[in-house]
């Protein structure tokens, strides 16, 4: 976990806790974002009295490895054992998952968050008694899971499913408007004490826009985010793993079809199905009509048939409601969904879960239960070794920044729908510029003044302590090596540019491998070559 720097946005979360606890009042405000991050840093450095990376991102991993053990536990309750075990194992090796769990962000924090919310509730479905209690205890998770990102609130539709499972099952209405005032408190009350200040703030002007004007951008729907989605979910956890998920969905959807047609439709629907699925991969603009993408259409007109026919198991059903609309929402509704996708593949492992689990219980009755228990074993290790090597040399293994250098190191045996990886909003990967030598140079006083960089400014500013940040100057410039490919090549290009109006002064190296080049102004100077391990 200590080994890469903060990035952008986990600097900007630490910037803003070190606001909050030297008693900025406007810190929680000026993120721009639900406050949970924050709160958790805050609370992190009540405790161990120190904001190194290691301590900031250790709550953000026990969140990840507990939310984990909640969707183990969410698929045993729905279904069985087996395919709890298969959707906590389809969990671990979720790229967007072991990303999240190594940095400072809310994400594993929203898992957590909805993953208990659901198991609460289905519990309380199963039960159907002191509901109060249980719809008490989900929304204080809900309302969690809120303040960590509001994107939490994506689970509506399955917490609606339950209310409206509880009518159906006998459930008297005026029981269940006895049982949602405390609950709707619990939620409301946490939620509001932060959202109400925040909206009369002046920096909310600028957070509504940039979550509906420029990530949402509503007034544009439909789009179509397909291609960046698999481009950028390859890269997090490899096509084939997408793959395996969609494979997995669809063996779903054409159980769905088999129970509720009779068998020439229910061939021809899942035949429908399947090409439709086909021609997307292959062409993702397909369904354009009036010059408009309406890719949409088509999934939701797929997901119609799991959401509305009879024969479909409410735990089943609840899944397909979780996963369809935060997969329409997030693909074709928001116009930058980017990394947010994370919140649909936790519905989709479950499904892959269930799916998985019903084989397992089917081959059970037609084999002996330990040669079935074997296969199940050996698959469920290959799987962990095909996907788990994979995250391991991505996010993990720090010798090599396998990003950065992809061209060079990407792992050998992956398929990948691209030549250059995306770019845009990546996360997690291990990386270090050697920044805390520079900073070092400023607390050490071997610095002094301001400096041009390529780095992102929250980095700098947690780095060198605001040194020289404000206002910039040219006393010194700064190059930095970069996360991902081509910024690292453009980095490496700027090099030479500085090169002709600055003077090398400092070399810093990590791990043997120059990152960080400190120029001063015209001059000759003995060039320094620092150890980023020898120094901090």
């Amino acid at each position: 976990l200590g080994y890469s720097e903060f990035q952008g946005d986990e600097a900007r979360v630490m910037l803003r806790a070190s606001e909050v606890i030297e008693g900025y009042e406007n810190a929680l405000f000026a993120h721009q974002k639900m406050p949970g991050e924050i709160l958790v840093e805050t609370a992190t450095y009540a405790v161990t009295r120190q904001m190194d990376e290691t301590a900031a991102r250790l709550p953000f991993t026990v969140a990840g490895l507990a939310a984990l053990l909640g969707v183990l536990l969410l698929g045993a309750r729905l279904f069985s054992p087996a395919a709890g075990l298969s959707a906590a194992l389809l969990a671990a090796v979720t790229g967007y998952f072991v990303a999240f769990a190594r940095i400072v962000q809310y994400q594993s924090l929203v898992f957590l968050a909805v993953v208990l919310t659901i198991l609460v509730l289905s519990r309380m479905l199963e039960m159907r008694v002191a509901l109060w209690r249980y719809l008490a205890v989900a929304a204080l998770l809900m309302a969690l899971g809120v303040l960590g990102h509001y994107e939490a609130a994506g689970i509506l539709a399955p917490v609606l499913y339950v209310l409206w499972r509880l009518w159906r099952t006998g459930v008297k209405p005026t029981a269940l408007l006895r049982a949602l005032p405390l609950p709707a408190l619990l939620f409301a009350v946490p939620v509001l004490l932060f959202a109400v200040p925040f909206v009369r703030d002046p920096t909310f002007t600028a957070a509504y826009a940039y979550a509906v004007g420029y990530r949402v951008d509503a007034g544009g729907f439909p789009y179509n985010n397909l291609v960046d989605f698999f481009q950028r979910a390859s890269l997090y956890g490899t096509a084939y793993y997408i793959f395996l998920l969609a494979a997995l969905a669809f063996a779903a959807l054409a159980g769905v079809y088999v129970r509720n047609l009779a068998r020439p439709w229910a061939w021809l629907a899942t035949l429908a199905a399947g090409a439709g699925l086909v021609v997307t991969l292959a062409r993702p603009d397909w369904l354009t009509i009036g010059g408009a993408d309406q890719a949409w259409i088509f999934f939701a007109l797929v997901l119609l048939g799991p959401w509305l026919l009879p024969k479909v198991e409410p735990a089943e059903r609840l899944l397909w409601w979780w996963f369809g609309t935060l997969l329409v929402f997030s693909l074709f509704v928001v116009q930058r969904p980017n990394s947010h996708v994370y919140t649909f593949f936790i519905p989709w492992v479950l499904l892959g879960g269930m799916v998985i689990g019903r084989a397992v219980a089917a081959a059970g009755r037609r084999a002996a239960p330990s040669l079935v228990q074997t296969g199940a074993a050996l698959a469920g290790a290959a799987l962990v070794m095909i996907f788990g090597f994979y995250l391991y040399r991505l996010f993990v293994y720090a010798e090599v920044e396998v990003l950065r250098t992809w061209p060079e190191n990407r792992p050998a045996g992956y398929w990948m729908p691209f030549d250059n990886p995306p770019e845009v909003a990546i996360f997690g990967f291990p990386h270090n510029s050697g920044w805390k030598a520079a900073g070092l140079d400023y607390a050490n006083g071997n610095m002094a003044g301001n400096f041009l960089t390529n780095e992102k400014p929250e980095v700098v500013d947690w780095y060198t302590r605001g040194a020289g940040a404000c206002p910039r100057g040219n006393q010194y410039y700064i190059v930095a090596s970069r996360t991902e490919p081509q910024a690292d090549a453009a980095a490496q290009e700027l090099l030479e540019n500085v090169a002709n109006e600055f003077s090398l002064r400092q070399i810093v190296t990590v791990k043997g491998q120059p990152k960080l080049h400190l120029f001063d102004q015209p001059g000759e100077y003995a060039v320094e070559t620092v150890a980023l391990e020898d120094v901090a």
